[in-house]
Formats: structure tokens, sequence, C-alpha cells
């Protein structure tokens, strides 16, 4: 087990999906649909929620051994309070990785019963994040450095 892996297993291990299958289910369906792509890629599908979902930083990822480029996918995946969908979609298009994780991540929420509300958000994260338009549309975050 990688310690994204673990990371991610600690963190999700009380959290529950909408309908009440361990959350950890749904980082695992995203893992498995990027097989075959790079370690950092992997890393950062098992770490695509835990900085939303608990109070780990990025300074502990960086002691805990993620490298700088997963956490700096991390943090373009962290959808900050209050921030618009297409700032946050911006940063993740702007990120290959953040990219690749963010896809697998709206197809599995589409594929797990969403309410209308979900299919219509995913739907349009999926144009703007594959769409060759929108890449200069959106405002970047202040805190777009590497870590």
């Amino acid at each position: 087990m990688t310690n994204a892996e673990s990371i991610a297993r600690t963190v999700h291990a009380d959290h529950l999906r909408r309908g009440g299958a361990p959350y950890i289910t749904h980082v695992q369906a995203v893992v498995d649909k990027l097989k075959g792509e790079s370690d950092e890629v992997i890393q950062a599908a098992w770490l695509h929620d835990v900085a939303e979902m608990s109070s780990i930083t990025v300074d502990e990822l960086i002691a805990a051994g993620i490298s700088r480029e997963v956490v700096t996918a991390v943090v373009a995946l962290t959808h900050i309070n209050h921030e618009s969908n297409e700032n946050y979609w911006g940063m993740i298009k702007r990120n290959p990785i953040a990219l690749k994780v963010k896809v697998e991540d709206m197809l599995h929420n589409l594929s797990d019963n969403p309410t209308k509300y979900q299919v219509l958000k995913y739907a349009k994260g999926l144009v703007f994040l594959l769409s060759d338009e929108f890449v200069n549309d959106s405002q970047s975050r202040e805190d777009t450095h590497e870590y």
C-alpha cells in the first residue's frame, strides 16, 4: 500500500457515500479507472478528496512523502469554500494530473445515482474541462504556485 492510499483509507475510514456505501469505494473506483497512468496520477487519485474532507495540510502530505507534484495536483483538486466552479475547474484544467483525476471523479459521480443538480453540474464541468474553450476565461487562484 502506498502512502497516498494509506492516507486516503485513514481519512475516509468513517465517511459514507450518499447511498451509505463506504466513501473509499468511490476513491478506489477513480483509482481503478486510472490504472496504467503514472504513479503521480494514481497518488493524486487516492488523495483527490482528502483535503476537502479532513484537516490534513500540504505540509503533512509532504512530510508523509507525497511529492510536490502530487501535492500541487491535490491542491488544484480541492474546491475552496465559496469559490466558483469556473475558477475551480480552471485550476484543474491547468494541471494535467488534476485534469485526469477530476474527469474520472466526475464520471464516477455520474454513475452513482446523481441528483438532477449533480448531473447538470458534472456535465457543465466535463464540457469545461474537456473543451479547448474556456482555457483563459477563468480567474486563477492566488495559490497557484507549486509546492
